[in-house]
């Protein structure tokens, strides 16, 4: 089957796309389902943007002056310590809860007995030096507090922590998992009519199934807003939409009925767009806005389709297309002010197709016009906030990527042989530069925007990757990759570091042989700068958070497992050896690997182990049956499966520790992890 966002072939059974991670649906649900547009249900942190959300400035602002009025006072009580100590005093320290005097006048000191004077054997110098460091030492602590202090007092401001929250399913009940503990949110996910549904082979439908597949858990992306659906309906992919916040069950805010689960939300979840009585095929429905605090959502236009809206990458404007006709793709693209909801929608192009979000300043549209019914191509527009127009690609099938530091972005154009060619294009001049032909698809971005890394794919079997730097020529840094996923069946055969500088790739993976050759190249300012051959017969390779790499090898078709191993860029080192590929993981971190050792030997179980990356193993948990590794570093593991039903126990490991907490039993199925 093929990927729905990014179109590759994947092989059946895969939950994610081993490229780009996009959950796949499931092939055995019944056809009615299989109907169902998976493409809009499920939630990608590419569709957010980055905001700044100055709904509590004006508090902020206050506990910021007081902030400053504390660390005034606290300054000069330091600078008078500190002059104190320059004079190799000791500053008085006063107690917390001040005792009362026995004696108004002080103790008088006896006098000094000149014959039995005691000889120091510190020298005077030394005396002074000593009453100067302990007055320092003082100050540093004080120092040290005040800046815990500090740091402390502006985390909370900033608002940066991150919540983990995992939902699942059980008996068309929907729970979450919020700081460990355990929420009931509704105990009916899915629709009476659905639930009573026969498949094929005349069985009952599974709900929790459903629930999962059409993606009905919007979370943001710090866990504590979380928007869920009530008596969803798969046919139609609408339901009631809620809101829970903060883990807070007791008030979980409807938000409205009749909802099309296509909705677009702000990486904090404080916005939202949605579509209310929409079609079977999310098509015309009224399109509304909902803020965290407003006391109803807003309407917006009506005659608006799935898939035709976003907000800007300031989230002050919400672009959406109206009167779509779905054959040719030509509608009307309007952009409407979220701060002045009391202000006309302003129309501002007509036979768009397609609408890819704005610039990072957000007042320039990026969009898809003049869509050609023949090949499904259309060309890449901006318009900036004088209303002008500029033509910034032609004759594309695939979305820009549009850089969020630089007002620049990356388009493709069909070339003669059905490839693409890449261009680099300034957004405000629509200045032009052809990178390369022959590509397929742009792979990954370094965080400085600097790099790219994307691929050319030959007969759709194997694939070279090349590295292009702004102002460097693009250079190959992989060759003879598999990407025949019916070869590799979803194991990643490449890995790169967040900055593109250091790759490890498998070329000519061999099914037969278990592997392929692992080679290990870095690349600096468009130059190789070294490129060495690691292992032969490998499997799969993953990248570590700190640079190093964990690849897996010599496999063994017979008694299916593997060895696993850590690359540090010179040396490898075996880790573990003989674990099975389906009881194996990475944390998304990468300093921890988890597997199920001695799976299936005296049941369909095992032991669940962790090993940090110096070869350091610790037992999790014994009779684990599965387990999933979160986005969060935790570890969701399941227990007690039961053979006929597929019900299963299900316990929570938080990142870093090996003591669990058992979550529920007999769960039908696990949404969001």
């Amino acid at each position: 089957m093929k990927c729905l966002n990014c179109g590759a072939d994947i092989y059946d059974g895969i939950k994610k796309c081993p490229y780009c991670k996009t959950l796949t649906p499931d092939v055995n649900e019944d056809e009615k389902f299989k109907n169902f547009d998976f493409k809009y249900t499920i939630t990608s942190t590419e569709q957010v943007r980055k905001i700044h959300d100055s709904v509590n400035e004006v508090r902020k602002e206050n506990k910021k002056n007081a902030l400053e009025k504390f660390l005034a006072a606290r300054r000069a009580k330091k600078r008078a310590a500190r002059r104190a100590a320059r004079r190799g005093e000791i500053p008085e320290k006063k107690p917390l809860f001040a005792k009362k005097k026995l004696a108004d006048k002080p103790i008088a000191k006896p006098k000094k007995d000149a014959t039995k004077e005691k000889k120091s054997f510190m020298p005077k110098d030394m005396k002074k030096f000593t009453k100067r460091a302990v007055g320092l030492v003082t100050v540093a602590a004080c120092l040290v507090l005040l800046v815990w202090g500090v740091v402390g007092f502006a985390n909370m401001l900033s608002g940066d922590e991150k919540i983990p929250s995992y939902t699942y399913a059980k008996d068309n009940s929907l729970y979450m998992v919020y700081k460990g503990k355990n929420i009931l949110l509704s105990e009916s996910v899915i629709t009476d009519s659905y639930i009573r549904m026969l498949d094929e082979n005349n069985n009952l439908v599974s709900a929790e199934r459903a629930a999962k597949n059409a993606g009905i858990i919007h979370t943001s992306k710090d866990g504590k807003t979380v928007f869920f659906f009530e008596n969803f309906d798969p046919e139609t992919g609408s339901g009631k939409l809620c809101m829970i916040k903060n883990g807070k069950a007791k008030k979980v805010k409807e938000i409205s009925d009749a909802v099309h689960n296509s909705l677009v939300m702000t990486s904090d979840g404080n916005k939202l767009l949605y579509l209310q009585t929409a079609d079977k095929n999310g098509d015309m429905g009224v399109l509304y806005y909902w803020e965290d605090g407003i006391e109803e959502p807003f309407k917006i236009a009506t005659d608006i389709d799935h898939g035709t809206f976003a907000f800007s990458a300031d989230c002050k404007w919400a672009i959406f297309l109206q009167n779509l006709n779905r054959v040719t793709m030509h509608g009307d693209m309007y952009a409407k002010s979220l701060e002045k909801l009391k202000d006309e929608k302003i129309k501002m192009d007509t036979d768009v197709c397609k609408i890819f979000g704005s610039n990072k300043d957000g007042n320039t549209r990026i969009y898809g016009k003049d869509y050609d019914e023949t090949d499904g191509s259309f060309d890449v527009y901006a318009m900036n906030e004088k209303g002008r127009s500029i033509r910034l690609g032609e004759r594309t099938t695939k979305a820009p990527l549009i850089q969020k530091k630089k007002n620049n972005l990356f388009v493709y154009g069909i070339a003669d042989d059905k490839t693409n060619n890449l261009y680099t294009v300034e957004i405000a001049s629509g200045k032009k530069e052809k990178i390369a032909s022959g590509v397929n698809s742009i792979l990954m971005m370094s965080k400085d925007e600097k790099t790219v890394i994307y691929d050319k794919v030959y007969t759709g079997k194997l694939a070279d990757y090349y590295a292009y730097t702004r102002g460097k020529q693009p250079l190959k840094i992989a060759g003879n990759v598999v990407v025949d996923y019916e070869v590799v069946a979803g194991k990643p055969q490449m890995a790169a570091s967040y900055d593109c500088r250091k790759v490890i790739y498998i070329s000519e993976f061999e099914s037969f042989k278990g592997g392929g050759t692992l080679t290990y190249c870095e690349y600096k300012n468009g130059r190789i700068v070294s490129e060495i051959q690691v292992a032969e017969d490998v499997y799969s390779c993953y990248l570590a958070e700190d640079g190093k790499f964990i690849f897996t090898k010599d496999y063994s078709p017979s008694r299916k497992v593997f060895d696993v191993y850590l690359f540090d860029g010179t040396e490898m080192t075996l880790l573990r050896e003989e674990v099975s590929p389906e009881m194996f993981g990475v944390s998304k971190t990468g300093d921890n690997i988890f597997y199920i050792s001695n799976y299936n030997v005296e049941g369909v179980y095992g032991t669940l182990e962790k090993m940090d990356l110096k070869g350091n193993s610790e037992e999790i948990a014994s009779e684990v049956v599965d387990f999933d590794l979160t986005s969060f570093s935790d570890v969701l593991f399941y227990k007690n499966q039961n053979a006929e039903t597929g019900l299963f126990d299900v316990f929570l490991a938080k990142a870093g520790k090996s003591s669990w907490t058992q979550i529920n039993t007999s769960v039908n199925e696990i949404l969001t992890y």
